[in-house]
């Protein structure tokens, strides 16, 4: 049992490791897309027991909302790691801390609907 559970971490691991510190998105959007679009951001860390579900929830939220930029960061292997973060998981959305830990997926959905139904 343990064997297969290092082994379904491991697969889980190659995978991830596709997706580090890339934006996650159903499609690339066009450079006034880009320009305009809301971005949220997820920091992340190999040692946060509780990241890989981090990252699924901001696959998922990719989604299910294609105006919405969404990139994953390792923090370990970024440069330097911006200075409001300090805890992992965390999301930013437009530059603003708005999650520290992994919110409840309705939270974050409510909280971007909100945002894009603004016209932001």
């Amino acid at each position: 049992m343990l064997a297969v559970h290092r082994a379904q971490k491991q697969a889980t691991q190659i995978q991830l490791e596709t997706y580090r510190a890339k934006m996650i998105m159903p499609r690339e959007p066009s450079q006034e897309e880009h320009d305009n679009a809301p971005v949220l951001r997820v920091y992340i860390a190999s040692h946060c027991p509780i990241c890989d579900e981090a990252e699924r929830l901001a696959r998922a939220v990719a989604g299910q909302f294609p105006r919405l930029i969404v990139e994953v960061i390792d923090l370990d292997r970024a440069t330097t790691p911006p200075s409001e973060v300090f805890a992992v998981p965390t999301y930013v959305l437009n530059r603003r801390i708005c999650f520290l830990g992994n919110p409840e997926p309705d939270e974050l959905c409510a909280l971007l609907e909100s945002l894009l139904d603004d016209g932001s």
